[in-house]
């Protein structure tokens, strides 16, 4: 597995080329209205400023796949999806910072087939494109329905999956270690903990959440920070990001003073999933 040679490129995230956007006021507004954010069956936030593209999963027709958008001329052009085999599922994209390692969420069994389970399954870019996406070994015996997976400085690799209780929570598979542990109870509810963007330091976590308490309806977006004493307790997030829809797939900028999430806050009543993408300034 190529944990260990992403993580050296993961030091590529101090560079120095600017943001493809502007900030926004200090309520959510629309990321790239017309192309990024279309009201598409589309969700998840990942982009590499190295290499000027983003990543996201989009429906196409009952199956989701993993559609890229560049950047140039100052917008991001028509989006292409990645041309993996057609017969599988794949979403949560993550890609390292030198843009040639991905890990994806897919339905593709340790032989290759299809199946009901999804998992964690990594992809590399050759000189022919992107390998077809295969099941990490360290994940093959291990959780059920993992996804989201997001790969760290220290080489840990966090990813949601079901729970022994059946409830969804955020893991962490330390480096080194085949046995990944769930998060603490500061973060984990017994409810649904699902996507989220975790620092390259580890030092905090933003996550969607569903069915707490707290909760203002549908999927919600909630921060914990990393202490000596472990992670502190989880805080819904304000300034109009949490709403009565779903609001999920967090991704913080290099800069750490923004957040990009999706929302489908402007189309809560429709049959077919409609999302969009959102931005706002968020100092961490």
């Amino acid at each position: 597995m190529k944990l260990l040679l992403s993580v050296l490129s993961l030091s590529l995230l101090l560079s120095s080329v600017p943001y493809y956007w502007s900030a926004p006021e200090n309520n959510p507004q629309l990321l790239f209205e017309g192309s990024l954010s279309d009201n598409l069956p589309q969700w998840n936030n990942y982009f590499n400023r190295k290499n000027r593209f983003g990543l996201f999963t989009q429906m196409d027709g009952s199956a989701s796949r993993i559609i890229r958008y560049d950047y140039a001329n100052d917008t991001f052009q028509e989006g292409q999806f990645l041309p993996f085999d057609k017969r599988f599922n794949y979403s949560d994209p993550w890609v390292n910072k030198a843009g040639d390692y991905m890990l994806v969420q897919s339905n593709i069994s340790a032989l290759g087939d299809p199946q009901d389970e999804f998992k964690i399954c990594e992809s590399f870019l050759t000189n022919d494109g992107w390998t077809q996406p295969a099941p990490i070994p360290e994940l093959i015996d291990n959780n059920k329905n993992e996804g989201s997976p997001s790969l760290v400085l220290s080489g840990n690799l966090y990813f949601n999956a079901l729970s022994e209780s059946g409830d969804y929570d955020i893991f962490v598979l330390k480096n080194g270690s085949d046995k990944p542990e769930a998060l603490s109870r500061n973060i984990n509810s017994t409810t649904f903990e699902g996507d989220f963007f975790i620092d390259d330091k580890e030092q905090f976590i933003v996550f969607s959440s569903a069915n707490r308490l707290n909760s203002q309806g549908g999927t919600d977006l909630y921060i914990s920070f990393k202490t000596e004493k472990g992670w502190t307790p989880a805080l819904a997030l304000d300034k109009g990001i949490n709403t009565e829809g779903e609001d999920f797939s967090p991704y913080i900028t290099n800069d750490r003073k923004q957040l990009i999430f999706t929302s489908n806050r402007n189309n809560t009543t429709t049959l077919r999933p409609s999302y969009n993408h959102y931005i706002i300034d968020f100092d961490i």
